[in-house]
């Protein structure tokens, strides 16, 4: 290994280019904590979080009893809003997306719901079996 003998390292022949001789100037101290402008924190939601919709005004007692109150209040939302996403049932139920995402998978399972995909978007819609549980308006027993 050689050792560069230049006079001046500037203009040195013996260094790469992607190598600079040339000193950097020194850091500047950045202002101290006390010094700087408190910034105002944004807040992070810019509306107070709703409770679901009571599913006594939406739903028979017996589906509320069945299915709990805020499964009832998914399912009849979907029933309402055929083809809504995940996110348009959460802010229509007031539960988070997760939530109403858990629920809809359990109304599902139970062939209440059926969901379709386009994209990266799920779509429910309320299946035959969902609506007729639903469907508590006539007082005559199913089958008659």
């Amino acid at each position: 290994m050689t050792t560069c003998t230049c006079k001046d390292v500037a203009s040195c022949s013996c260094l790469p280019r992607s190598l600079s001789s040339t000193p950097s100037s020194p850091p500047q101290p950045s202002p101290s904590p006390s010094s700087r402008t408190p910034q105002p924190i944004p807040p992070l939601y810019a509306t107070l979080p709703r409770s679901p919709p009571t599913p006594s005004d939406t739903a028979a007692p017996a589906v509320t009893a069945l299915l709990g109150r805020t499964r009832a209040a998914v399912l009849h939302t979907i029933a309402e809003h055929p083809g809504c996403t995940t996110k348009e049932l959460a802010f229509h139920t007031g539960i988070a997306p997760a939530s109403a995402s858990e629920h809809a998978s359990t109304l599902r399972a139970a062939k209440l719901i059926t969901t379709s995909r386009h994209r990266n978007t799920a779509l429910h819609t309320p299946t035959p079996l969902g609506i007729a549980l639903l469907d508590t308006t006539s007082e005559r027993p199913p089958g008659t």
